[in-house]
């Protein structure tokens, strides 16, 4: 490590990490901290050697349950109108995708992105039985267990798969960032550093509603450039249960996630980092299909996730939303892509881990990431 990158990260660790804890960051790793996927080259365990080993994962909750149906609109459909005569977005004011998508308008963001090559959309996303409670749909994206087979979050089985094999090496350096609020991500050997408060951390001003969602992911920013030995980061966006008054709130939200998400991406591409970076959304559930009395949507099933970096695989993945009465489950819109398969993508072809051991079982992987039949990304 050279002399200018070792200061980098203590300048990082110092005015970054510090000053979040210093803020009431809860709780700090334990005597082991977090070690993400490890050296394709040092063991075994859950890792496969022909996979670059510098990969990093940033994962973006929209915690509340976003509602799906009005964040990648089917805009040809007359039934998407018909359920949604005040909440329904106009075709004219969306952002077009294709000839049936488009985004919401406070997307530009994100449509900047895709326009770029740089998004891919996983249509349809939820899992098995699913539920409308918040604590426990979280729950099951946090462990990656629908049936609640499995113990612990799955990014924990991640670090502690990967690690397996170097646990006689001695302790390494580390780190995850995450809100505190979040569950926690702590497995048999592993623990996360907390990231709280992130509004007081500097942020380049820019015009994003989410102060704290564009600061925590400047954070993480800083945290990949300074070099920061962690390989997975977990931050939030809250206030997505929009059972009244969504038209504005889901505005808001959605302008704040677009544009803190550009706001990464651009610093990573600025800094030659963006090709070693996937960032991946996630929600504990959608919404209803029809709109609510009080001007809003409750509590649904499927729902998009994005994925987005420099080596993704543009485009729209799987079946998009059937707003047909039979073709609903409860109302809701019916899953069709289990979000297994997009967590399997992630480690398998991303991170170079052992999918099936951390998630207990094989799940096809999306083929959202650019790879050779060898292994390697392009």
């Amino acid at each position: 490590m050279s002399a200018k990158e070792l200061t980098s990260r203590r300048v990082f660790l110092r005015r970054g990490l510090t000053l979040v804890a210093s803020a009431g960051a809860v709780p700090v790793s334990r005597a082991r901290s977090a070690r993400a996927v490890g050296p394709a080259g040092a063991g075994g365990g859950g890792l496969r050697r022909r996979v670059p080993n510098d990969h990093i994962l940033v994962i973006v909750e929209l915690v509340g349950g976003n509602d799906g149906l009005n964040t990648v609109i089917p805009v040809r459909n007359d039934l998407y109108y018909a359920y949604r005569p005040g909440l329904g977005i106009e075709r004219r004011a969306a952002l077009q995708i294709d000839d049936t998508h488009s985004f919401h308008p406070a997307l530009r963001g994100l449509k900047a992105l895709y326009d770029q090559g740089l998004l891919a959309i996983v249509q349809g996303v939820g899992y098995p039985n699913p539920t409308r409670s918040h604590i426990r749909s979280m729950q099951v994206w946090h462990t990656a267990s629908p049936d609640g087979a499995l113990a612990g979050d799955w990014i924990s089985r991640c670090f502690d798969s990967a690690c397996q094999c170097e646990r006689r090496r001695g302790p390494h350096a580390g780190t995850a960032l995450m809100p505190a609020a979040a569950l926690k991500m702590g497995g048999g050997e592993f623990g996360p550093i907390g990231l709280q408060h992130a509004q007081h951390l500097p942020v380049r001003a820019a015009s994003c509603a989410s102060l704290p969602l564009a600061a925590a992911l400047r954070a993480v920013g800083r945290a990949i450039t300074s070099r920061v030995p962690a390989r997975i980061y977990r931050v939030s966006q809250g206030g997505y249960d929009t059972h009244c008054g969504q038209a504005i709130r889901h505005g808001h939200l959605l302008t704040g996630l677009g544009g803190a998400l550009k706001l990464l991406v651009d610093d990573l591409r600025a800094a030659g980092q963006l090709d070693r970076v996937a960032i991946m959304t996630v929600s504990e559930f959608g919404r209803r299909v029809e709109e609510n009395a009080t001007g809003g949507t409750d509590h649904g099933e499927a729902g998009p996730m994005f994925v987005m970096g420099g080596q993704i695989r543009p485009g729209i993945y799987g079946r998009g939303p059937r707003l047909d009465r039979d073709q609903l489950h409860r109302g809701d819109l019916a899953w069709t892509t289990d979000f297994r398969r997009v967590y399997a993508a992630a480690l398998k072809d991303w991170l170079a881990a052992d999918a099936d051991s951390i998630l207990g079982e094989a799940f096809e992987a999306l083929p959202i990431f650019r790879r050779r039949s060898g292994g390697f990304l392009l």
